[in-house]
């Protein structure tokens, strides 16, 4: 009975660590966007400076502005109809925009003006990343097989900073001197020195559209195929994680080194407690939709953006603690169901034992009988 009762425990511990965590998710609701004017337009990125302020941007010139967390959006007019990709704010003032053709964008009043910086070539631009206020890289490609790498320290002018023979969609810095950059073939590229030279550390088949990188250890790359990469040694070894579906992944985003969230085509919307090794899906309530860009402000506080705009209410519950203690709790609960099932083969193999020397002494104590019986 006290081996049952253990077993218990353990099953019960199992399933408050996967809860404490699961439970925790929010909702995402569709957003209100009807003062925004979509117009069959798709928006392929976003950006929050704070929970009031954000922006995002997308097809024929889209540029949509949020002062209040999202609750409503407006649309700039602007006299340009690029085509953009990448949105960036440093504070609710600065930022950029770049797209196709060569476009970037620069506004220093939160966007109610939008000067062209020009003269960086007619390169397709598909994301923009700056690390500190003044420290940024931008990438683009022209062709399946040629890319850009450019750098500023201020902001206004940039700089070539490298070319590479393969299509670049993606790149992310955790501080001025160390960052990465993928794009095609699943190729992930690793710089140590702002960006000066690159190093490849992975390579395979299909498009790598996103990356988030936590930490100098620990960062992720989605993309086509649902395929996500991961590694833990910052880059060394990129293992794959594999969403068991076969649409293109667009954007990935983590709140700390278990807690992420990937989409992509289709409404398809997945998060991780785990650090990637088990996703479960949330249903949008659309779908068919081509989703393209995530974002987190907090644990309580998201956006996606593409067809439509959805935003997240999450729970204060989720938190690192949560997630830390996820592994630990499992790793207890583990322990005693092992042991439950080690003791349970010892008292099946004692009680065998058991049955078998009862039988023997039985059939022995009636042999002795026999010989007796026949010596008289």
């Amino acid at each position: 009975m006290k081996y049952i009762t253990l077993l218990s425990i353990a099953i019960t511990i199992l399933l408050v660590a996967l809860n404490g965590a699961a439970s925790s998710i929010g909702t995402w609701t569709m957003a209100n966007v009807s003062n925004a004017n979509l117009s069959n337009n798709e928006l392929r990125s976003i950006n929050f400076v704070n929970t009031s302020y954000g922006w995002a941007v997308g097809d024929n010139g889209m540029i949509l502005h949020t002062d209040n967390g999202g609750i409503n959006w407006h649309r700039y007019s602007i006299p340009y109809n690029y085509n953009f990709e990448s949105v960036k704010f440093v504070d609710p003032l600065t930022g950029w925009i770049v797209g196709f053709n060569g476009i970037i964008l620069y506004t220093q009043n939160g966007g109610n003006n939008w000067n062209i910086i020009k003269g960086y070539g007619s390169y397709n631009y598909t994301d923009i990343f700056f690390s500190d206020q003044s420290d940024g890289w931008l990438v683009g490609y022209n062709g399946a097989s040629h890319s850009i790498i450019y750098h500023t320290t201020n902001g206004f002018s940039w700089y070539n900073e490298s070319y590479i023979n393969l299509e670049i969609t993606s790149i992310f810095f955790i501080n001025r001197t160390i960052g990465w950059a993928a794009g095609g073939d699943a190729t992930i590229f690793h710089t140590t020195n702002g960006g000066y030279s690159w190093v490849k550390q992975n390579s395979g088949t299909g498009l790598i559209l996103s990356l988030y990188i936590v930490n100098a250890e620990i960062g992720y790359a989605a993309g086509y195929g649902g395929t996500i990469y991961l590694t833990k040694n910052g880059g060394m070894n990129w293992s794959v994680l594999w969403l068991h579906i076969f649409n293109p992944m667009h954007s990935i985003y983590f709140l700390n080194p278990m807690y992420g969230w990937v989409i992509g085509y289709d409404s398809q919307v997945a998060y991780t407690v785990n650090g990637g090794y088990n996703w479960s899906f949330v249903d949008l309530g659309v779908d068919g939709l081509n989703i393209n860009s995530i974002l987190f402000i907090d644990s309580n506080h998201g956006y996606i953006v593409g067809q439509d705009i959805f935003t997240y209410s999450g729970s204060a519950a989720i938190n690192k603690n949560n997630m830390a203690m996820l592994p630990i709790y499992s790793l207890v609960a583990l322990i005693i169901i092992a042991s439950f099932v080690i003791l349970s083969v010892v008292i099946l193999y004692k009680k065998r034992q058991y049955a078998t020397n009862k039988t023997t002494k039985k059939n022995l104590k009636q042999s002795k009988k026999k010989i007796k019986k026949f010596l008289k």
